[in-house]
């Protein structure tokens, strides 16, 4: 949708940057299920053992804390993550279905 108003490089910036200022900084707050840019980066905690700054997830580095490697954010995670997908899918199809050649 945003593509084909403004055109596909500046979304790829917006998004981009959404990613790095709203994912970034709202990963480790309790309102990351709310920002969908955030729920990326907070999987990769238990995951992959790094914090969203890119800071590997130990005790030593300065914004971890212990309940970024709980394993119970990932099943939550997933799930919004393909709702959202679904959403944004059949929202953009209906979008596009009034602009299909005939």
């Amino acid at each position: 949708f945003l593509g084909s108003k403004i055109g596909m490089f500046p979304t790829i910036l917006i998004n981009i940057a959404a990613y790095m200022i709203l994912g970034i900084l709202t990963a480790t707050k309790s309102i990351l299920w709310m920002i969908p840019y955030a729920i990326p980066a907070r999987l990769m905690c238990p995951i992959l053992k790094i914090l969203p700054n890119g800071l590997p997830a130990v005790e030593e580095s300065i914004t971890f804390k212990p309940e970024l490697l709980s394993n119970g954010v990932i099943l939550p995670g997933i799930i919004i993550s393909v709702i959202l997908f679904i959403i944004l899918t059949m929202i953009t199809a209906k979008w596009y279905e009034g602009q299909e050649a005939k």
